[in-house]
Order: C-alpha cells, then structure tokens, then sequence
C-alpha cells in the first residue's frame, strides 16, 4: 500500500528492475523498461511531445507524430491497412494502396512516374517545345494518319516519352465534341466526383494546381504552365485551346477550333491561351480574337494516369 512520501509501493513486487523500487520511488525515467507497468522508458528524453511520455507509456496512438522514432500518427485511424501502422511506422512504401495513401509504388525513387515517394500523386504538366499550325501537323510525324485531338494526344505523348516521363498524357485541348472535362481521366466522375486529388507540377517541381478542383476553379494557377517537357522556358507561348478554365469547350463561336484542329488555312481560325498567365488567360486568352490556323501555337500537355502496372 502506497503510503506518505512514497512514490508507489507494490509490495513484494517492488525492486530496481520493476515498475517500482526498492525505495518505493518509481523507475519510470532511468532509462531502462521495467516491469509491466512500463511500456517504454528514454530517460531524461521521456516527454508528452517524445516517443515516450514522462509516464513511460508510448504516446503512439495520440494523433501527434512524436519524438524521433514516429514517422506517422493518425490516432485511432492508425493499424493495419491504414496509411500509418499500429507502431506508428509509415505503411507508405510496401506497394499496397492503404488507407490515406494516393498511390504506393513501393519507394522506387522516381517522383516523375506520377507517384512520389510520400505516396502522393504528382502528375507532370508542360507546354510544349514544338509548335504546329491548326491541324497540329497532320503530314508530320503521323504514320497512323491521326487527326484532331487524337493527334494532339499524340503529340504530347512523343514528346513525354523523349523526356522519359512515364505515364498517360494527353493535350488540354476541345473541339466542338469533347473537352478535357470529358476526356482526362484526371475529370471527375460519378464513381469519384473529386477527380484528381493529387498535385499538377511542372517538370521543376514548380506547383501549377492541387487536383483538378485547384486547375479549374476559380483561383488563379499557382504557377504559369511555361515550362516545356525539358524544362525550358517557353517565352511568350501561345497556345492553341479552345477552352475555358473549368476545362470544358468554349460554347461562343463553337466553330474555333481549326475544324476540329484539321485546318491550317489562314481563313479558319482557333482560340488559344497564353503560356505566361496564371489567370484565366492562360487556357482563354485574347478570347475576341482567335488566332488563324496557318500560325504555329504550342500545345499544354497533362499527365492523366500513371504508367500501367508492370
């Protein structure tokens, strides 16, 4: 029975390597785990924001990231399948989907696949190096005689993949029929109404949008899309849309777009955005004059998907 001074008293059960000692002081705080009535002990280093608290009970479980040897702590959230373990370890990393984790690749040390080593999705935007006349160059480069958004798609593609992205990309581009609304797997749908979640990001880590709630609402881009696929500032780039910023076709004078970007007659004419705007001006820029589809525009390329499983 504890009695006066003492700090405890577990009778026959006191001693130096217990919970309590001889003297009937606790231990707690020595540097050493003893008895059943200690989960951990750092000594001088115990504390409410350390691994161990002054009680020498683990503060794993708190909902608060403590000391050196947690690297998560999402309280009652924490466990098995969940994005933070029972032992406050990351689950990020073992190349399952937990809870909380927007992709997990296993930690392969490559940010510029879509899935990063925080287990966050960052997918690569540019604009891109090369540029084209309204029929985005259909007698070039088209062994499969593609038109229209199909060889925009293209377009961006080849240029991702001489950049060694990995992944799905696709140009941010409408005709009178689809938009990037209806057409990136980044757009929402009715099984996931959020759309992306993840971070747009140009190929310098410059942050363009958080998730295609962030690229198309209202808010000004975080940073202008001017970089194109190797990191070279693009100067003054116009570039061919037809698209307004919630990512959906412009419905004025639906018949800009080159023709479903088939034309490059000087008598037909596409609306463009400008590569140096954060403002709604950089997907639907000088909107009262559209450009001739003889001019040669860049095109803003999206990663839309991480590269397939292998």
């Amino acid at each position: 029975m504890q009695e006066g001074d003492e700090d405890c008293d577990d009778g026959d059960d006191n001693g130096d390597d217990k919970t309590c000692s001889e003297n009937c002081t606790l231990n707690c705080g020595d540097g050493v785990v003893n008895g059943d009535g200690e989960a951990c002990d750092d000594g001088d280093d115990n504390g409410d924001d350390k691994t161990c608290s002054e009680n020498c009970t683990l503060n794993c479980g708190d909902g608060v990231v403590n000391g050196n040897e947690e690297e998560c702590d999402n309280g009652l959230d924490n466990g098995q399948g969940m994005a933070c373990d029972a032992d406050c370890k990351s689950n990020c990393g073992d190349s399952n989907l937990d809870d909380g984790e927007e992709c997990d690749d296993g930690k392969n040390g490559d940010d510029l696949d879509g899935c990063t080593d925080a287990c966050t999705l960052r997918f690569t935007v540019f604009v891109t190096s090369e540029d084209y006349r309204g029929d985005l160059n259909s007698a070039q480069d088209n062994p499969d005689g593609l038109s229209g958004l199909d060889l925009a798609d293209l377009r961006c593609q080849t240029l991702a993949n001489d950049a060694e992205f990995q992944g799905v990309f696709q140009a941010w581009l409408s005709d009178s029929t689809k938009s990037p609304s209806d057409r990136f797997k980044t757009a929402p749908t009715v099984e996931n109404p959020d759309g992306f979640v993840g971070s747009f990001q140009l190929q310098d880590g410059a942050l363009v949008a958080m998730g295609w709630t962030g690229l198309t609402s209202d808010s000004d881009l975080m940073s202008p899309i001017n970089l194109d696929q190797t990191g070279t500032l693009v100067k003054m780039g116009t570039v061919w849309s037809n698209t307004v910023a919630n990512g959906m076709a412009k419905v004025e004078m639906t018949e800009y777009n080159c023709n479903s970007w088939s034309s490059s007659s000087d008598m037909v004419f596409g609306r463009p955005g400008g590569a140096d705007y954060t403002d709604s001006k950089w997907t639907d820029f000088n909107a009262m004059f559209p450009n001739p589809c003889s001019n040669m525009l860049h095109l803003y390329c999206f990663q839309v998907a991480l590269p397939p499983a292998p």
